[in-house]
């Protein structure tokens, strides 16, 4: 009996493991058959994403510019998060953020994003769960030829 639960707690192990490395989510550690504009286009979703949940909107407007050696407008990216979520990026509280999926047209040149996370709304009376919402956003990103970086489109689609 032990050895059938050992075993059992074994499979469950490698099983999760192998989805959590299918998925992505374990950093450093490409899925099996991904292809490498997938992985940098996911890495640099993830990046966005991250630059957003901890309100570093310089970060995440360099995301949409080739030049990174200009300081980059954060203006730009505030105006992006007031669209895409109809909050005001100060009342914008981005927790659990994952990419759930990517897709890339044939010229390997466009690319989409796609990501969820739990939206709460900062300094807003009422219950917990009338200020948070399960949200999926897409990201789009473009790239001028392919070993040039992925740039955001500020233009993005939620619900």
């Amino acid at each position: 009996m032990k050895t059938v639960v050992a075993l059992l707690f074994c499979v469950l192990v490698l099983g999760g493991g192998l989805l959590a490395w299918q998925d992505g989510r374990m950093a450093g550690v490409p899925a099996l058959g991904q292809d490498p504009a997938e992985q940098a286009l996911r890495k640099r979703a993830r990046e966005l994403l991250e630059a957003l949940q901890f309100k570093d909107f310089a970060q995440a407007a360099s995301f949409a510019r080739a030049d990174s050696s200009q300081p980059a407008e954060s203006a730009a990216a505030q105006r992006l998060v007031q669209r895409a979520f109809g909050l005001q990026p100060e009342r914008l509280n981005m927790r659990n953020p994952r990419v759930t999926r990517v897709t890339l047209d044939s010229s390997r040149l466009r690319g989409r994003t796609y990501v969820r996370f739990t939206q709460e709304e900062l300094n807003r009376e009422g219950r917990a769960r009338e200020r948070e919402k399960a949200l999926e956003a897409v990201f789009y990103w473009r790239r001028a030829e392919l070993a040039a970086p992925w740039l955001l489109r500020l233009d993005v689609t939620s619900r």
